[in-house]
């Protein structure tokens, strides 16, 4: 509980900013906020490389931990912050270059004033990637020491910059989503630079004994790391990229449908909140088990968090949807936007009652153990036959709407839950161990 409460809180701080954010901006228009949800779904993409980094060198972090050696604890947290820093600053600069080319290539089809907020909105996020890429990879070596505190604080004032930075850029300035965009900038850059000092601080940096490092056990290292991340990285990317493809989707079935899609996603998080925190929580303490060399003992752990994140999610979508109507109207859309957004949480909240716990928080788990490979087929797999095979043939094949494209969500969510179930049940993750 010491783990999981403030993981819980911080997941619920990012939910809630992430529907003030959109909140906020579709009061500048539904232009705005669908030029938005384009960029995102290109953020999502470099939040995944960041992720899977940040992946491979907690889950080592973890095992290590549990093993007790804390050297390789130290040397493993100094080469995820170096590298994860390195490929930000790389995307950083492309997206400065290259940034607009980008937009219209993805997007080419969408309404000017659409791609106006877009182009605005993703010149200053891509400035913020190195701050985002610093805090993922101190927070994600804060909880793989079971510290999930201090990640809450980083959160807590990350957030609170970003809502007042919104209100003042977006009301007080009337900046649109450029300003939407330049708090995020700032709220990124407050939160990394705390955890930074914070990590610095408490020692996880600095080697326990004063010997050199040698080059070839550095290389060991971020080979290790690597191997987690590469096959972590590849899902995450391909995932994120299946997205965009089907958000070109969105783009070709009007305004409409992509501020739906952007209401409806900001709000669905709330119904996944619990998943988020219980599939983080899976990492340190399955890998902590695995690396003390107690696999039955990950094995339950797994087991009984899986528990609780089904208990969780279910009362979490049944408050979603009591509270269906309240929710669907807080963004001051078209009445046909609404009720689309409406529609869309409904489907939601039952098949993520249904799915989303054994979808998400099991292949954390096997992560956790190492098992990268298998979780990387299934995700990749399941992702271009659901989601981008099947959205191509509803929308473009049949000329079905916005409401056809999440069932295919759903169904990815289904085949994942039903192959990482048996993956579990079946003892074969538990041969994986990195270290």
């Amino acid at each position: 509980m010491r783990l999981v409460a403030p993981l819980f809180g911080e997941q619920f701080l990012v939910v809630l900013v992430g529907i003030t954010d959109t909140f906020m901006v579709a009061h500048a228009g539904e232009s705005a906020v669908s030029g938005v949800a384009l960029v995102d779904t290109i953020s999502y993409l470099v939040v995944a490389v960041f992720g899977a980094l940040c992946a491979g060198g907690s889950i080592l972090a973890s095992q290590y931990s549990g093993s007790g050696d804390r050297v390789r604890v130290s040397l493993a947290a100094r080469l995820l912050m170096g590298s994860t820093l390195a490929i930000a600053l790389a995307m950083a600069a492309l997206v400065l270059l290259c940034g607009n080319g980008l937009l219209a290539l993805i997007f080419g089809r969408v309404e000017p004033e659409v791609m106006r907020s877009a182009r605005e909105y993703f010149a200053l996020i891509g400035c913020s990637f190195p701050f985002l890429a610093a805090y993922s990879a101190a927070a994600a070596l804060f909880r793989s020491q079971g510290n999930s505190m201090v990640t809450l604080a980083a959160s807590l004032l990350m957030n609170g910059l970003n809502v007042a930075g919104n209100a003042w850029f977006i009301y007080g300035k009337g900046m649109g989503a450029a300003g939407a965009a330049l708090a995020t900038l700032i709220a990124r850059g407050g939160a990394a630079v705390l955890l930074c000092v914070l990590l610095a601080k408490s020692g996880m940096l600095a080697a326990p004994q004063k010997q050199p490092v040698r080059l070839a056990e550095c290389r060991e290292m971020l080979g290790k790391i690597l191997y987690v991340g590469i096959p972590s990285g590849v899902e995450s990317g391909l995932f994120s990229l299946g997205k965009l493809l089907v958000q070109r989707l969105y783009a070709g079935l009007g305004t409409v449908a992509l501020a739906a899609n952007a209401a409806a996603g900001a709000l669905s998080c709330i119904a996944t909140l619990p998943g988020g925190a219980l599939s983080l929580a899976m990492l340190p303490v399955v890998g902590r088990a695995v690396g003390a060399g107690q696999p039955e003992e990950a094995k339950r752990l797994a087991a009984k968090l899986l528990r609780a994140a089904y208990g969780l999610m279910l009362a979490a979508n049944l408050l979603v949807y009591v509270f269906l109507p309240q929710l669907s109207g807080l963004y001051a859309l078209s009445a046909e936007t609404t009720a689309v957004v409406r529609e869309l949480l409904a489907w939601h909240c039952l098949f993520a009652t249904l799915f989303y716990p054994a979808g998400f928080c099991t292949p954390s788990a096997l992560r956790a153990a190492g098992d990268v490979r298998f979780t990387m087929a299934v995700s990749i797999a399941s992702m271009l036959v659901c989601r981008v095979g099947l959205s191509c043939l509803f929308v473009l094949g049949l000329g079905w709407g916005v409401v056809s494209i999440w069932m295919t969500i759903f169904c990815d969510w289904g085949v994942r839950a039903v192959l990482f179930s048996l993956r579990l049940r079946s003892g074969a993750w538990q041969k994986h161990k990195i270290v």
